[in-house]
């Protein structure tokens, strides 16, 4: 397995109860998971949980052999190797398409960061908006360019906070087409969580079923209904 989550609870500070109650869950190498769930039953935590923006109360997270977290060990978040992209996309306004891929690219040459940025940009087929800027691309370009640039670095695990909820209704299974076929192309492993069944059962490997904070089912998307 590539990831193990083993246990897992966690509590906001003066919560009355848990958010997060036990989740435990394995995932293989490329798979994509979906964490289904309707708004305020934990499905965002588990991700903030994952990225080591929250530390749980109890529990392990194992990714690739290597413990994140448990009762003695904590890993930073930038140390992890997990790239997450937020509901919001969180792109620099004041940056470029370009300017907002390369961001991460700390540790590359400057001929390496263009070579990748390319790379990314011919994925998500947004090679000739380079120098545009966040306000001049669409919901779902601007959802493309953080999705690039959060792959950019090569994480080894993508968290994707409701990435569809920003787009409008005649356009999501059009952009869920073409950000599936993204994600295939690259073989990352993949976790994202949304609301939406018709999320889960086109993008999902399998589906976790998740109500106010536990696991209430593991099952493939073609039967989630």
């Amino acid at each position: 397995m590539f990831i193990e989550i083993k246990g897992l609870c966690f509590r906001y500070p003066k919560a009355p109860k848990a958010v997060i109650e036990d989740f435990s869950l394995t995932i293989e190498q490329g798979e994509v998971i979906c964490i289904l769930g309707e708004s305020g039953g934990g499905k965002s935590t588990v991700l903030r949980l994952v990225a080591g923006l929250e530390v749980p109360s109890k529990g392990r997270i194992r990714i690739n052999d290597i413990t994140m977290v448990d009762e003695s060990v904590f890993v930073q978040p930038e140390k992890r190797g997990v790239g997450m992209v937020f509901q919001d996309y969180a792109l620099f306004p004041h940056m470029t398409v370009a300017e907002n891929i390369r961001f991460g690219l700390n540790k590359m040459s400057n001929k390496e960061k263009d070579h990748r940025i390319t790379q990314m940009l011919d994925l998500v087929s947004l090679g000739d908006y380079k120098k545009r800027y966040p306000y001049e691309l669409s919901g779902g370009q601007q959802q493309r360019v953080a999705i690039a640039r959060t792959l950019a670095p090569k994480p080894s695990l993508l968290l994707l906070d409701e990435p569809f909820s920003n787009l409008d209704a005649h356009l999501r299974g059009k952009i869920r087409e073409e950000i599936k076929i993204i994600l295939r192309q690259t073989n990352i492993t993949v976790i994202f969580v949304t609301h939406d069944e018709e999320d889960a059962k086109s993008m999902a490997d399998r589906v976790v079923i998740l109500k106010e904070g536990k696991i209430i089912d593991i099952a493939d998307p073609k039967l989630v209904c």
